[in-house]
């Protein structure tokens, strides 16, 4: 496992948390660059508006079909595609937000 301030690479998954930077988005392949061995990236950010989970896949790595990223999504209310998908929360729902994040990046570590 390879920790460092924002976030935790483990068995494939790259766990991070920017939800107290001032950002209304980043660059979904910051994550893969930082960690190229990992698979899948689950994301924790959040602005005025809304509280979002992020879920990808990393495109320089074979995936695996068995994990599509929608659905694990829309059982959370999110959505998407099966390579990328996203959760949108109320911006009070940060905690919430997290603990779905650890929650999806736990599963990922286990396909």
């Amino acid at each position: 496992m390879k920790s460092c301030e924002r976030g935790q690479a483990q068995d494939g998954v790259f766990y991070f948390d920017v939800s107290d930077l001032d950002l209304e988005g980043y660059n979904k392949f910051i994550p893969y660059y930082l960690h190229p061995e990992c698979l899948y990236s689950v994301g924790v950010s959040a602005s005025p508006v809304r509280t979002k989970v992020s879920i990808g896949t990393n495109p320089w790595k074979e995936a695996d079909a068995n994990v599509n990223l929608a659905t694990l999504a829309e059982k959370y209310g999110g959505g998407g595609h099966a390579r990328v998908a996203a959760i949108s929360l109320n911006p009070d729902d940060l905690n919430r937000a997290r603990q779905i994040a650890q929650d999806i990046a736990g599963t990922l570590r286990h396909h």
